[in-house]
């Protein structure tokens, strides 16, 4: 998770997830619904480095155009910063998992609270890392004010402003090329019923 220099305040609930509701085929890989006291991230659970990162209550919540809500549990991870000053925390998936061929859902609550200055350079998010690498970033972008992926060798922004928590659901489609083949396709706050036709935004990937 990795939030950028800049001033802003910014509050993520994370729940990473395989699939959509309404897609029950796959195996869940990792949920984290920060489900901890409140306080600093750093040392709970299995993540470090939380830097200026506080586990905050309440969580973040989301009902979709069918009345339907998400279902959720725990607080929210909250940071305040201010001028160029910058945080990550990290916790490990606890297995490495194979690309090749698969297609693997990310999900997540989250919300940037607009300030003087406004949201439009903001970097807010969740980052994918390999052997200390950065290969995906999946939030708002900065730049554009809006939500966005970023998979190292492109950029995808979203017409969908940050200032409003919304349901964001990356899809990862790799093909038997592994991590550098494929698409990542972000759908922005959908029926939890079924997977969208057409998504918010779709880049080739690359890294």
């Amino acid at each position: 998770m990795n939030h950028h220099p800049s001033t802003w305040k910014t509050r993520l609930a994370v729940a990473l997830v395989p699939c959509l509701l309404g897609q029950a085929s796959a195996a869940l890989i990792v949920y984290d619904g920060f489900d901890y006291p409140t306080g600093p991230i750093a040392g709970v659970g299995t993540w470090t480095n939380g830097g200026l990162g506080e586990v905050a209550s309440p969580g973040l919540s989301y009902v979709d155009s069918s009345f339907s809500q998400l279902a959720t549990t725990g607080n929210r991870l909250d940071s305040d910063l201010v001028d160029n000053t910058s945080f990550a925390s990290f916790r490990e998936l606890g297995q490495s998992y194979s690309t090749v061929g698969q297609t693997i859902y990310i999900s997540f609550l989250a919300r940037i609270d607009e300030n003087v200055e406004g949201p439009r350079n903001r970097f807010a998010g969740v980052s994918l890392m390999g052997s200390g690498t950065e290969h995906y970033f999946m939030g708002a972008g900065g730049g554009s004010g809006t939500w966005a992926i970023d998979n190292k060798t492109s950029i995808g922004n979203s017409s969908v402003g940050v200032t409003n928590v919304a349901f964001l659901v990356y899809r990862l489609d790799f093909t038997v090329g592994g991590p550098s083949s494929g698409t990542t396709s972000l759908f922005i706050n959908p029926n939890l019923s079924d997977i969208p036709a057409v998504a918010d935004v779709t880049i080739a990937n690359g890294d």
